[in-house]
C-alpha cells in the first residue's frame, strides 16, 4: 500500500500486534517513504477519474517538476466531465503521470487545448489559467491507480 508503513506479524497472540505498537521488534516491518495527505489519498484510492487529459513531453517534465498543468500542453481530452473533476493525467503513451482535479470541462479544455494561457483565459473569460494547478495533482507515474468511471 503505497503512502503507508506495513507489517507481517504472526497471529498466533493478539499480544504481538500491541508489542509492534509500541516499538518492540516482532515481525517485519516495511517503512514506507512516501506520506500522502488526506485529499491527495482521497483522489489517488477513492475518487473516480471521470476521464483522462494527455499530454506532451514537455508539460510531462513540467508536471514530474511539480509545476501545474497548462493547456499549451495538452494534446487531448478523453471523456466527458465538469470543472471539479478528478481525471488521470497520462502521456502519449498512455502512461498515467497523476491524477488531479480539474478547474475547467472537458468541453472548455478542448477548446484551449495547446493555447498559450493568456489566450486560454480570454476564450475561457477566467482568471484561472491553469487546467490543473500543482497543488491540486498528486503524481503518481508508474503506479496504477484507480479507474474511470
Amino acid at each position: 500500500f503505497a503512502g503507508g508503513n506495513m507489517a507481517i506479524v504472526a497471529n498466533e497472540e493478539i499480544d504481538k500486534i500491541i508489542d509492534l505498537v509500541n516499538g518492540e521488534k516482532v515481525g517485519t516491518l516495511f517503512m514506507s517513504d512516501k506520506t500522502l495527505h488526506s485529499k491527495e489519498h482521497w483522489m489517488v484510492y477513492n475518487a473516480y477519474a471521470k476521464g483522462s487529459i494527455v499530454v506532451d513531453d514537455g508539460a510531462k517534465k513540467a508536471l514530474l517538476e511539480r509545476k501545474s498543468l497548462l493547456p499549451k500542453g495538452i494534446v487531448s481530452v478523453n471523456g466527458i466531465f465538469e470543472e471539479n473533476s478528478v481525471v488521470f493525467i497520462t502521456d502519449n503513451l498512455g502512461n498515467v503521470i497523476g491524477k488531479g482535479i480539474t478547474n475547467y470541462s472537458s468541453k472548455d479544455i478542448v477548446n484551449v487545448m495547446g493555447k498559450h494561457s493568456i489566450e486560454a483565459k480570454n476564450i475561457l473569460k477566467s482568471d484561472k489559467e491553469e487546467i490543473v494547478h500543482a497543488n491540486l495533482l498528486v503524481l503518481v507515474e508508474g503506479e496504477k491507480y484507480g479507474r474511470i468511471k
